[in-house]
């Protein structure tokens, strides 16, 4: 708002200082007036302006005199000089120093000096805002437990904020010194490669999302006693006069601790599986080993006992037979459904051969399974993901694909299992995942993140479903001869 702004006209011509105050005044400006130096002086000791129009000669004192005492008195204010054709040479000489941006002649032309002086004036008002601005940051930035840096466009550290030196140990001026790949550890100099982050790749991703948006990095630095410490770093950019970006403005956050929980959680969680896992497995064993041998055993009884007996006796003991035979027929569909004992007998390659055909037996669905690399020995916590994958990704072809044939592929390749199933079935559509979705979906998920893997699903309304699943291993286990097998299954 150019109300907020004053100014002061001092003029022993006051004719014209009337005048031109009359005009600013209607302009909703705040004027000053004074006709001598003197008064012009005892006007500022308890006053402020932006800006001064003074004549080049008073009665009392120079002009240029005038604005280097009221310049002590008020340094931010600007001045133009009001002089007439004779002094026009003094007035050039002049403008440029002490603050003096600019002359005019008398007789004053309104129409051209009072556009002016609002333009300088919507100048001032701006650079004040910016000032305003920039104190309110650094304000912010100095007291604040994140460290806020900005660059150019070349990416030079132009402001590093005083809490790096909680978060590194060194000062903002030692860290503007610095390489950017000696603030990190190795491993993170590869991921800082590995992610370009240059001028052009960082504006373009967050150009791409939009001038609000940020680019997201996590980065582990090493502080000054050379101890690491894991950080979120968010990038967006800064914007100068017109629009134009002009540079970055960054936050790095320490995230060691909320590192630390999600590496308990995710430890929790995968002990969670493995005590599912053995709790499957042992009472899988129990129903085969003791029920289901008992069963067999009490089988064996009822036909000897009919064979014995005679007449309604053994007719009873006809009709139990059957019963009999169908929980024991169930209680091993249950053991296998619980956890097949193949798995840890013989490995992950038997175990899913063995599953395709009882699937297709029971579904009446073909597994088309090419594999390459599985004659080898998995880690125990591999091969048990990488089976309830493909169990549950196939039950789910079973219940809502209405397909007749399915493709699984798996493969070994620098030291990750990777599975991929695939119908040409229903499909669905995949933008409506969300929180809420199948629980059968987010197991699968789980059980490959907890491994650092990760399971991508994509699919179409009418298109069938394809999902991949990553599993990273140690490269510890038996290497395979990398023949490629394809197994039809019906």
């Amino acid at each position: 708002m150019l109300s907020d702004s004053k100014i002061l006209i001092v003029d022993d011509d006051l004719d014209l200082a009337s005048n031109l105050r009359d005009i600013l005044s209607e302009e909703g400006l705040k004027v000053w007036l004074a006709d001598s130096a003197r008064a012009a002086l005892e006007l500022c000791q308890e006053n402020t302006f932006d800006l001064g129009m003074i004549d080049i000669r008073l009665p009392d004192m120079m002009g240029i005199d005038l604005i280097a005492e009221l310049t002590a008195m008020n340094p931010r204010a600007e001045y133009l000089i009001v002089t007439g054709y004779a002094s026009v040479d003094t007035a050039i000489a002049a403008v440029g120093q002490k603050g003096i941006i600019g002359y005019h002649t008398k007789p004053l032309n309104m129409a051209y000096v009072v556009p002016f002086i609002k333009q300088v004036l919507e100048r001032q008002r701006a650079e004040r805002s910016a000032r305003e601005s920039d104190r309110l940051y650094r304000l912010l930035a100095e007291n604040v437990a994140d460290v806020i840096w900005t660059t150019d466009m070349s990416l030079h550290l132009t402001y590093v904020s005083p809490s790096v030196v909680d978060l590194l140990g060194y000062t903002p001026e030692e860290t503007m010194a610095m390489m950017v790949e000696k603030m990190l550890t190795p491993a993170s100099v590869e991921i800082y490669k590995q992610a370009a982050i240059s001028s052009q790749d960082i504006m373009g991703d967050i150009v791409r999302k939009g001038p609000m948006a940020s680019h997201r990095i996590e980065l582990e630095l090493v502080r000054k006693g050379g101890s690491p410490v894991w950080t979120e770093i968010l990038i967006s950019l800064l914007f100068g006069p017109g629009g134009h970006p002009n540079g970055l403005l960054g936050v790095t956050r320490d995230i060691a601790e909320r590192r630390r929980a999600a590496e308990e959680l995710r430890a929790l969680s995968h002990r969670l599986v493995q005590v599912q896992e053995d709790e499957r497995r042992a009472i899988a064993r129990e129903l085969h080993d003791e029920i289901g041998q008992s069963l067999t055993v009490l089988n064996i009884l009822l036909s000897r006992a009919s064979q014995l007996a005679s007449g309604d006796v053994a007719s009873v003991l006809a009709e139990a037979r059957p019963v009999v035979s169908e929980l024991i027929s169930g209680i091993r569909e249950l053991s296998l459904n619980l956890r097949p004992s193949m798995l840890d007998d013989l490995g992950l390659l038997p175990t899913l051969l063995w599953y395709f055909q009882r699937y297709t037996n029971q579904t009446q669905i073909h597994v088309n399974f090419e594999h390459v690399g599985l004659q080898r020995s998995f880690p125990p916590d591999i091969s048990t993901a990488a089976y309830r994958i493909v169990q549950e990704a196939l039950t789910n072809v079973a219940r809502h694909a209405h397909t007749g044939e399915v493709d699984v592929y798996a493969w070994v390749s620098n030291g990750v299992l990777s599975i991929k199933i695939e119908d040409r079935g229903n499909g669905f559509d995949s933008s409506s995942l969300g929180v809420g979705h199948s629980s059968g979906l987010s197991g699968m998920q789980e059980r490959a993140r907890l491994l650092g893997g990760e399971l991508t699903v994509e699919s179409s309304s009418g298109k069938g479903t394809c999902l991949i699943a990553e599993l990273p291993y140690p490269e510890t286990a038996t290497k395979a001869k990398k023949t490629r097998k394809r197994t039809a299954l019906s």
